[in-house]
């Protein structure tokens, strides 16, 4: 049989291709997951329509929704997504590309017992048990969430700094009692997640950002008003609010001037 066909190359089977598309994908998503240079409870706004249809089902319980709502960083995946929740503690997993902003958070981090040396401290008799554990015993991890029963008692699940003492997902870990005290008087659903507790979740991490995205706004209207009016003066000013605060009073006398 002859014919051009006959000495064309094969194409490569669908399945290699796929896991090609896959690998490349996976590692896009881990190279923008480094550059954002991600911590534990920063606060992000995502734009995943997903994730965003599935909180808009509680629109009976939250009211009227935000469009593009705030969830806490927790850590990264394996296949690149990150992994976020919300104040009450929901979690998602969504791609960097989906992260509209970042709000830097403030990391807890605590001196927790890995998973082995707490193990390990079960074959000791009850005697030895009750000593407190030497500081040989514990390792500096991130707080991801805690969980919070009906007396205001906690327990934190976290992340360790070092990487080999982490298992596929956070643990609940033994605290060292400083650093529980500590955590005790940080967990507030402004600053991590909590899960349980008496009060209602906001279903967004958004806590204080409306009079920053006010600004925010404001000083877009300003620019775009002096841009088309050629007012150079007011658009060199406005072209330094992300460096420089400006007042509002400020703000207010170039809309006067525009």
């Amino acid at each position: 049989m002859s014919g051009w066909w006959v000495n064309k190359p094969s194409a490569p089977p669908l399945k290699g291709i796929q896991e090609w598309l896959l690998y490349f994908r996976n590692s896009v998503m881990t190279t923008i997951s480094t550059l954002l240079d991600l911590h534990p409870l920063d606060r992000l706004q995502i734009n995943d329509k997903r994730e965003i249809q599935e909180i808009r089902s509680w629109q009976h319980r939250y009211g009227n929704i935000q469009e593009l709502p705030w969830f806490f960083f927790q850590r990264e995946l394996s296949d690149g997504r990150l992994e976020l929740r919300n104040p009450g503690g929901y979690a998602v997993a969504v791609d960097p590309v989906d992260v509209c902003d970042i709000v830097r958070g403030e990391p807890v981090i605590v001196r927790a017992m890995p998973r082995k040396v707490f193990l390990d401290r079960l074959n000791l008799s009850i005697k030895d048990r009750q000593v407190q554990p030497s500081m040989d015993c514990y390792a500096e991890a991130y707080v991801l969430y805690v969980t919070k029963n009906r007396w205001g008692q906690i327990d934190a699940f976290v992340w360790f700094k070092d990487e080999s003492l982490n298992d596929e997902r956070p643990i609940r870990a033994s605290v060292h009692d400083d650093d529980r005290r500590m955590l005790s008087a940080k967990s507030r659903r402004t600053l991590m997640p909590i899960l349980g507790g008496s009060n209602a979740a906001n279903y967004s991490a958004d806590f204080g950002l409306q009079h920053d995205m006010d600004y925010s706004r404001n000083v877009v209207k300003r620019f775009v008003s002096a841009s088309l009016n050629s007012n150079n003066e007011v658009i060199d000013v406005l072209a330094s609010a992300g460096i420089r605060k400006i007042p509002r009073s400020e703000l207010n006398r170039m809309c006067r001037q525009i």
